[in-house]
C-alpha cells in the first residue's frame, strides 16, 4: 500500500467507513457517543470482571479509532466548514469524547492501578492525562501502562490534527 492510497483511503473514511455517516449531522453522533461511552463507563463499574466489560471496551475502542480516523482525514479536507465557530465545538466535543472513551478502559483496568477507583475518579484521571497535568494514581500492571501510554500519545496527536485543521482554515480566511 502507497502513501498515496493511504491519503486517498483516508480522505473518504467519514463518507464510506465511519459510523458517523448514519446520523444526519455531525453534532447528534458526537451527544450520542457522549451518552453511549458514560452509559458504557457506568455498566463497565457495574459490571467488573465479566465478559460484558469486553464489550465496553471494545466499544471505547472502536470510537477512539473512528475519532482519530475522522479528525485525520480533516486535515486532508480542503475547503471551509459550515461554520467555524460550530468546527472548533464539535472538535473539542470529539476530543472530550476520546477521554470519556478511555475512561471506560480505566474503569475496565480499575485493579491494574495503585489504588481501586470508580467512575468520577475514572473521568478525572483521564482528563489530567489528557491535558498532561498527571495524576498521583500509578499503574501497576502493564495494561495501566499501555493505555495511559495510548492516550497520551492519541491525545497529542489529536490536538495536533486539530490545531493543523484550524490553523489551515485561518489561512484560508486571511486571504
Amino acid at each position: 500500500m502507497t502513501w498515496h492510497a493511504i491519503e486517498t483511503w483516508l480522505k473518504s473514511y467519514r463518507k464510506h467507513w465511519s459510523p458517523s455517516r448514519y446520523f444526519p449531522d455531525t453534532g447528534p453522533y458526537l451527544v450520542t457517543v457522549f451518552l453511549g461511552l458514560n452509559a458504557a463507563a457506568a455498566v463497565a463499574a457495574y459490571f467488573r470482571q465479566s465478559g460484558v466489560n469486553i464489550i465496553c471496551g471494545l466499544v471505547s475502542i472502536a470510537y477512539i479509532a473512528d475519532s482519530v480516523l475522522a479528525n485525520t482525514s480533516h486535515a486532508f479536507w480542503r475547503g471551509k466548514p459550515k461554520s467555524e465557530f460550530r468546527a472548533l465545538v464539535l472538535g473539542l466535543l470529539s476530543f472530550w469524547n476520546v477521554s470519556v472513551a478511555f475512561v471506560v478502559l480505566y474503569v475496565i483496568l480499575a485493579g491494574s492501578f495503585s489504588e481501586p477507583f470508580g467512575y468520577p475518579r475514572a473521568l478525572y484521571m483521564s482528563v489530567a492525562i489528557a491535558t498532561t497535568l498527571g495524576d498521583p494514581i500509578r499503574p501497576t500492571r502493564l495494561p495501566a501502562y499501555v493505555v495511559i501510554t495510548a492516550q497520551v500519545a492519541i491525545t497529542l496527536y489529536f490536538l495536533a490534527v486539530l490545531l493543523t485543521v484550524f490553523v489551515a482554515w485561518a489561512g484560508e480566511k486571511r486571504r
